[in-house]
């Protein structure tokens, strides 16, 4: 029914479909599928983030965490609209976005959770990314146990490499310029778990060898710098 409407109003039904329907597994799948496709440009995230879809992806992910499809879908489509500015990001944070994600990573704590651990770590690597509210930010993404989370994840899928790479660039975001995070990841283990994905890779080099060795950098310098 939505052919022939603008962008405008596709992403407006969609964000209060899924707000009406977020205790619908079904409809939750499709919404965050199809807002996760719309949303893969910046324009477009900006403007789905100002119609309140940050908000609708997290009370759907909050609500439909424990379903593989739409835990995988809506931190795919957290990650976009959480990318889009810093607007967007605060929103996101404001409205748990934070929590929701690392509930769904809690609510697939096997291997065949390794596409919701891809693209939560996604997610939360892009309301972490760089810009004015980064320090506010970095806070409540340690106080909502994303730290924890992404080295669970580290650890649970080291043979995979695009989890890994996903799992470092959040590490990397979580832990710079937030000492409270970087103890958080030394306790969970983030050093042993990014030193065992090294070494996994050892003699080919690759985007995960990269990203692991990066992020070992990062923390080693950093608690140096603490020392």
């Amino acid at each position: 029914r939505s052919r022939g409407l603008g962008d405008v109003y596709k992403r407006q039904l969609l964000v209060e479909f899924l707000r009406r329907y977020k205790d619908d597994v079904e409809a939750v799948r499709q919404c965050c599928g199809a807002l996760m496709n719309i949303t893969c440009h910046g324009p477009s995230a900006v403007l789905c983030a100002s119609a309140g879809g940050a908000e609708a992806i997290v009370e759907a992910l909050r609500a439909q965490a424990a379903d593989l499809g739409a835990a995988k879908r809506g931190c795919w489509a957290l990650c976009h609209v959480a990318g889009a500015n810093d607007a967007a990001k605060t929103r996101c944070v404001a409205a748990g976005g934070p929590q929701a994600i690392v509930l769904a990573l809690r609510k697939h704590p096997t291997p065949a959770g390794q596409d919701v651990a891809k693209q939560a770590c996604r997610a939360i690597a892009a309301i972490t990314e760089s810009g004015t509210t980064v320090p506010a930010t970095l806070s409540a993404c340690g106080e909502a146990g994303c730290v924890e989370a992404v080295v669970d994840s580290l650890m649970l899928h080291i043979s995979t490499d695009t989890v890994v790479e996903n799992c470092c660039r959040a590490m990397v975001n979580l832990v710079q310029g937030c000492e409270a995070n970087l103890l958080k990841c030394g306790m969970a283990g983030g050093i042993d778990a990014l030193e065992r994905a090294v070494r996994l890779r050892t003699g080919a080099r690759s985007k995960a060898l990269n990203s692991a060795e990066n992020a070992l950098t990062v923390m080693t310098v950093h608690i140096g710098e603490q020392v």
